[in-house]
């Protein structure tokens, strides 16, 4: 882990980097949010043709939250819990979208928890952009927040 200014941010992310509000910054790192299209049913719509290619999105960071369609079946199963090898955090995506990142890790002590990226935290142009790309792959992705521990 990297100590970051916490008030540094890139991205699509109104992250909540002033400290006003329900979060502080908690110290650990930074934080990242990613949107991923992975098909519901394992087929890549936007493909007429697929020539074997595949994305597989490897996690090596804390995961936070997921948010969107098949969300529940990543943070209720316990899918990302006590793995460690690379393999074991990937799973196949028609394409997954760095939205943003920030320097801080916000903290809500009230809730107990970070905060977690969701369509309605994103700036006009990251919500374009994700709207073009759901239009594009016929399906809206999830959403991942990450902590860089």
């Amino acid at each position: 882990m990297v100590r970051r200014d916490p008030t540094d941010r890139s991205g699509w992310v109104n992250w909540p980097t002033d400290n006003s509000g329900d979060f502080r910054d908690g110290g650990e790192g930074g934080m990242s949010a990613y949107a991923s299209w992975a098909p519901p049913d394992g087929n890549n719509l936007a493909a007429v043709c697929s020539v074997g290619l595949s994305v597989k999105m490897l996690i090596n960071e804390t995961f936070v939250s997921a948010t969107g369609p098949d969300a529940e079946s990543y943070t209720h199963t316990g899918w990302w819990d006590g793995k460690k090898d690379w393999e074991d955090t990937g799973y196949f995506t028609d394409a997954v979208l760095l939205l943003g990142s920030t320097g801080g890790s916000w903290w809500n002590e009230e809730a107990g928890r970070y905060f977690q990226v969701s369509e309605d935290h994103l700036t006009d142009l990251g919500r374009a952009v994700l709207a073009a790309l759901t239009d594009l792959y016929g399906f809206p992705p999830n959403i991942f927040t990450f902590l860089d521990t």
